[in-house]
């Protein structure tokens, strides 16, 4: 998980506890009564959950997520950039799925992860920025399939927080891509007031 902070250039942006223990597929209705696998059925079905939609493609092995950083309640707390929080969700989200995902399908190696993240009321840090900013999506990471065993299991539970976290640990960061406005994004440290 540091070197996914590294990479995002925010020491703080993963908690040790908080990132397994994400809400979004935990509470998933979608997954508390989950599809058995047959060729083509996806886990999910337009999964949604506080500011995230998960729409996967088991075929092609993708997890696409949409996140609205403005849907997201800011508890009390010492992390108050929606655009941070957003992030720990997707990351969780994304960490999460694959534990389903490589658990369910033996067979699959690795896992594409796309993220669209909506930009409310987040300005440009320097008006240099080119027209490439706005193409393709916030974030894009491939998750290989990790070296230890893993359960195949139908929905997540206190056990599997573990081994989730250990999904994240074994991210390749050479694998994972950023927006340079998410970047900037994630640097600011005051609240973006939603709109």
């Amino acid at each position: 998980m540091r070197k996914l902070a590294a990479l995002f250039g925010t020491a703080c942006l993963i908690g040790a506890t908080g990132i397994a223990q994400a809400g979004p597929v935990a509470s998933s209705a979608a997954l508390s009564k989950p599809h058995i696998y047959e060729s083509g059925v996806a886990l999910l079905s337009r999964y949604e959950h506080d500011g995230l939609v998960l729409t996967d493609n088991v075929q092609t092995g993708s997890l696409s997520i949409q996140a609205d950083p403005a849907a997201i309640q800011v508890m009390s707390g010492a992390e108050s950039n929606r655009y941070r929080l957003a992030l720990k969700d997707i990351l969780s989200a994304a960490a999460t799925y694959a534990y389903l995902y490589f658990g369910q399908h033996p067979d699959k190696m690795t896992l594409v992860v796309t993220a669209d993240v909506q930009r409310d009321g987040f300005s440009h840090a320097s008006a240099s920025t080119g027209a490439d900013d706005n193409a393709g999506p916030a974030l894009t990471m491939e998750i290989a399939r990790p070296s230890f065993p893993i359960s195949a299991d139908s929905q997540p539970d206190a056990y599997s927080a573990q081994t989730i976290g250990m999904i994240l640990d074994q991210i390749d960061i050479s694998k994972v891509s950023m927006a340079p406005w998410l970047r900037s994004a994630l640097k600011k440290q005051t609240a973006l007031s939603s709109q």
